[in-house]
């Protein structure tokens, strides 16, 4: 019994002395530290804010499983005297939700519950969701945010742009992106030689430097089998064989007939859409050597109907007549030649290898070639690579780190994994692609926005899918014919590269729009994309101005103000164009004038009044985002100013 009233005696002194530092130890915690740093700090600012209690913080938002006490530590978050204080004080950047409701780990991830600076960002080895570096936060909006482009997130905006583009989904599970089969290699042995494709399939950028191909590491012979392999598809989808080439195409060609296309190239604008030699626009691949990848029968038959041979694509198809046509494809064929490509092989003296379609089929199969081109009859893998779905939640020991020496942090692993994917695995079959810096963010912020759990219904942002209509009748038939929606937006339908011609019947005069479509030409010399010529015969254009001038109206731009050609009037639109507003700086009027927007000359040729005046008064109605600025015009500035755009129609002419 004496033994056991000693250690009952030492272990009621330890006990005692745990009791006594205890006090001391919550008094010295890290954050009440900093409680106290903080009200000793705002005392020297002129600025009166209220002292913090102290005490520990905590945000509790139970529908997102949230507790966070990082409000113990950050205590100026909503202080904009406190800007420039330094951390964990400093004011945060604008918010466009408030921590009381969202809480903070949602958007910045960290270890909420935590009570210490490196517990709290999660640098800890039983912890998958440290804090978010400043460059990737925009992966955060994703989660809540399933609209197309997300507000105050352009770097998240970019990367979902650049997955779509490069067909990430093409291998990958990614839950909202579909897959992109362009182009088909149906047909492509009656297209290309063999010695341009075993380059290609060697290095595309060393073939096209604007390619979106990536580069597969294929050995030469592998990728020699595998031409091999689609050589042997000659037949296209909507058509067996290629049409022959007309005899004048078939030997040299006359210089006559050769200058003929390339006035003819340049009347149809060829490079508002495609690249030739670096200049021109980016909508269509680059062109300027096409000739020594695409045989000149082929040149002839995709002029004549590109979806013929490539359904599905955007290109439009030209009214050329059968010499236009000829004329057209002689040019080609004699100017867009690869002058440094290495002369082609003698195709005669290759021999396949006896077994070289079981082969190049296992090479397309085991690169998964199917994930971007189909090719009609031949059974392709299914997302050979990962899933993504859950990118931003999978575990951290599900991520295979294997060759490369990085820290093990899920946001070194996407961005390395990006840049050098096959330095991980020594057998690993991702093709490397040549993105920038920027670009690799872009994309690594976008993936892990990605997660298979769903935020719940309350703080979700979903897309709005409102119907749009489908353009019916003989005037669907020439929008499909021209490829309209390729730039255009009818009723919510189509590109954004042109503008939206939903309401074009109510701003543009019947005539001009005839007179257009004979002969485009551009408002604005220093855009690119131009409206390319498409030797329209007289009955579409007839049958697509009438249509747009009587169908596609806006019944709130009818009613046209009452334009005064007073001189009083004229005057004041003058004074204000001029002198008021400065308008000069982005418009030219009689010679003069910046070129940022179009010219205002004749506008009573081209728009319609009530046009000119509701867009005076607000520019952004229509066209959310333009450079041009709302001046916030009354009704009589706005009259005032139509009215002197109009009258000037007669010193123009």
């Amino acid at each position: 019994m004496r033994d056991l009233s000693k250690y009952f005696g030492i272990v009621s002194v330890i006990f005692l002395i745990v009791m006594a530092i205890s006090p001391f130890k919550e008094y010295y915690r890290q954050w009440r530290q900093y409680q106290r740093e903080y009200n000793k700090h705002i005392e020297d600012l002129p600025q009166r804010i209220s002292p913090v209690e102290e005490g520990l913080k905590q945000i509790w938002v139970p529908e997102l499983d949230v507790i966070d006490h990082c409000t113990s530590c950050h205590l100026g978050l909503n202080e904009p005297a406190l800007a420039d204080a330094p951390q964990p004080f400093t004011a945060h950047p604008p918010m466009y939700h408030q921590p009381e409701r969202f809480g903070c780990t949602p958007c910045h991830q960290g270890q909420g519950v935590a009570t210490n600076v490196e517990d709290s960002f999660g640098f800890t080895g039983d912890w998958d969701e440290p804090v978010l570096s400043a460059p990737l936060i925009e992966s955060s909006c994703g989660t809540c945010h399933g609209e197309e482009r997300v507000r105050h997130a352009p770097v998240l905006n970019k990367g979902k742009e650049l997955i779509e583009k490069y067909n990430c989904a093409g291998c990958h599970e990614i839950k909202g992106v579909e897959k992109e089969f362009t182009p088909r290699l149906d047909g492509v042995g009656s297209k290309v030689s063999r010695d341009w494709l075993v380059r290609w399939l060697e290095n595309p950028r060393g073939v096209s430097a604007t390619t979106r191909m990536p580069n597969f590491h294929l050995s030469n012979r592998d990728a020699g089998l595998l031409a091999d392999f689609l050589l042997s598809f000659t037949e296209f989808p909507t058509r067996e064989k290629l049409e022959p080439l007309p005899g004048v195409l078939q030997d040299e060609i006359p210089d006559s007939l050769y200058e003929r296309g390339e006035t003819l190239f340049r009347q149809a604008r060829c490079i508002s859409c495609h690249l030739v030699q670096g200049k021109g626009g980016s909508v269509a691949p680059e062109i300027g050597t096409v000739a020594s990848k695409a045989s000149r029968q082929w040149i002839y038959n995709f002029l004549q109907e590109p979806r013929s041979l490539q359904p599905g694509i955007p290109m439009s198809r030209y009214a050329f007549s059968s010499g236009e046509l000829q004329a057209v494809t002689a040019y080609i064929a004699t100017e867009f030649i690869d002058w440094d490509a290495p002369e082609e092989a003698d195709t005669v003296a290759h021999s396949p290898d006896p077994n070289f379609y079981e082969k190049g089929l296992k090479l397309f199969q085991e690169y998964n070639c199917g994930g971007c081109h189909a090719l009609a009859g031949v059974t392709t893998g299914e997302e050979l690579g990962p899933s993504l779905v859950n990118l931003r939640k999978k575990p951290m020991y599900q991520l295979e780190f294997g060759l490369k020496d990085i820290p093990h942090t899920r946001e070194r692993y996407v961005i390395e994994k990006i840049k050098d994917p096959r330095g991980f695995l020594s057998n690993a079959l991702m093709p490397s692609y040549q993105f920038s810096d920027q670009q690799r963010l872009a994309i690594a912020t976008a993936l892990l926005s990605f997660q298979q759990q769903p935020t719940p219904a309350p703080y979700r942002v979903e897309q709005a899918n409102t119907p749009k209509p489908v353009l019916a009748g003989e005037f669907g038939q020439l929008v499909e014919k021209y490829q309209c929606l390729t730039c255009h937006q009818i009723n919510g339908r189509g590109g954004e590269i042109a503008p939206d011609l939903s309401r074009s019947g109510s701003q543009l005069n019947h005539e001009w729009i005839k007179e257009y479509f004979r002969l485009p030409y551009t408002l604005r010399p220093i855009l690119t994309e131009r409206m390319p010529n498409f030797f329209m015969p007289e009955k579409d254009i007839e049958l697509l101005s009438q249509y747009i001038s009587l169908v596609l109206r806006d019944d709130s731009l009818e009613t046209e103000p009452r334009l005064q050609s007073t001189a009083a009037d004229v005057e004041l639109g003058r004074k204000l164009y001029f002198n008021n507003y400065g308008c000069q700086a982005c418009h030219q009027l009689g010679g003069k004038g910046g070129y940022v927007g179009p010219p205002l000359d004749n506008l009573d040729q081209r728009l319609q009044p009530g046009w000119v005046y509701q867009r005076l008064k607000n520019p952004h109605r229509y066209q959310p985002g333009i450079l041009e600025p709302t001046f916030n015009l009354t009704d009589e500035e706005a009259r005032a100013l139509t009215t002197f755009l109009f009258a000037e129609r007669g010193n123009q002419r």
